[in-house]
């Protein structure tokens, strides 16, 4: 039988720390297990807002090292992109899936522009971005980030295009989801 299960209030305070108030965490539920057969092994999957890990489950992120806490606030990001209906999951995925010819890893690479905001950027791009911002403040090796330059370096262009983010988490939420140019849903 697969395990679900709330955030705990580790979780919260940790993803709270990069979010805060522009998530409900009370809605948002941890599974172990894959959410769908194409799902690879030790990743994460967050449509509608709800975590599906396989192979990577763990009882509290917030005790983890801080790889996996990286990885718990990129999911969490996911969470924060459907809860304020900045981009829609699936109809995102499938985007990303044809734009880099099913090769889905290729979609969460980014160089870093000071110029782009944070919502400039891909849907895995925005998860990555904010999984490396995490993993460089507490100085461990970024994973996604492709433009060469140094640590200190990219701190400054990081807070350039987290700016937005980083001052009010809630600055993009929308009243509907968009996709492809059009708006749809609730």
């Amino acid at each position: 039988m697969r395990r679900s299960r709330p955030l705990t209030s580790g979780e919260i305070d940790l993803a709270r720390s990069l979010f805060g108030g522009a998530i409900d965490y009370a809605a948002v539920r941890v599974h172990d297990g894959g959410y769908a057969l194409i799902q690879r092994r030790n990743s994460g999957m967050t449509p509608r807002g709800e975590i599906y890990t396989r192979d990577c489950y763990s009882a509290d992120y917030a005790r983890e090292p801080g790889d996996r806490r990286a990885f718990f606030l990129h999911e969490m990001a996911h969470v924060w992109q459907y809860q304020n209906k900045i981009l829609h999951p699936v109809g995102e995925a499938v985007k990303l899936q044809l734009k880099h010819r099913f090769n889905y890893k290729s979609a969460y690479y980014f160089s870093l522009d000071p110029k782009k905001d944070l919502t400039d950027y891909g849907m895995e791009q925005q998860a990555a971005i904010i999984e490396d911002y995490y993993l460089l403040r507490w100085r461990l090796q970024t994973g996604y980030c492709t433009d060469g330059t140094t640590a200190r370096e990219r701190k400054k262009q990081f807070e350039a295009v987290l700016a937005k983010f980083l001052k009010d988490p809630s600055y993009a939420k929308r009243k509907r989801f968009r996709l492809f140019g059009h708006r749809f849903g609730r």
